[in-house]
């Protein structure tokens, strides 16, 4: 027990420097760092950034560029949903857009509407007078046939 022990303790003393090493500075100092890795986190922070046409021509590029990298997958699910986001922002300004032009036409037709109902209510007023008018005058003329009546019997 005592053999096994003492031949891993280098072992773990190794792993432990490695892993100690690798915590702190976020990549392992003596491995080269693959040239698609700078390209990505600059893409990643165009992302974050929020300028999203750019990082996705940044992940179209790696991915075009270095198509078996490491991150290539990543970066082609992001340019993929990148481009969905984009397309989705371009279907809400053309909506946006489409929405303003339908208010002002309904407050056009709105407009439209309140002129005509004015000028609806005036027929009508006009129509009622008329028809008050049409009452008085046949009133007047059934008066004047039975005054002519009258007059024809007596003569």
């Amino acid at each position: 027990m005592r053999l096994r022990s003492i031949r891993l303790a280098p072992l773990t003393g190794v792993v432990l420097a490695l892993a100690t090493l690798g915590g702190c500075a976020g990549r392992w100092p003596f491995v080269a760092e693959h040239p698609s890795a700078k390209l990505l986190r600059a893409a990643d922070d165009l992302a974050s950034r929020g300028e999203f046409e750019t990082a996705r021509a940044a992940y179209d590029e790696l991915a075009a560029k270095y198509p078996d990298a490491p991150g290539a997958p990543r970066a082609r699910a992001i340019r993929d949903a990148l481009a969905r986001i984009l397309e989705t922002q371009e279907q809400i300004e053309r909506l946006r857009a489409e929405l303003a032009a339908r208010e002002a036409e309904m407050a056009r037709l709105r407009q439209s509407l309140g002129a005509r109902e004015t000028e609806l209510a005036r027929a009508r007023q006009e129509l009622q007078r008329l028809g008050t008018e049409a009452t008085r005058l046949r009133t007047d003329l059934e008066e004047l046939k039975r005054i002519d009546l009258r007059l024809e019997r007596r003569r």
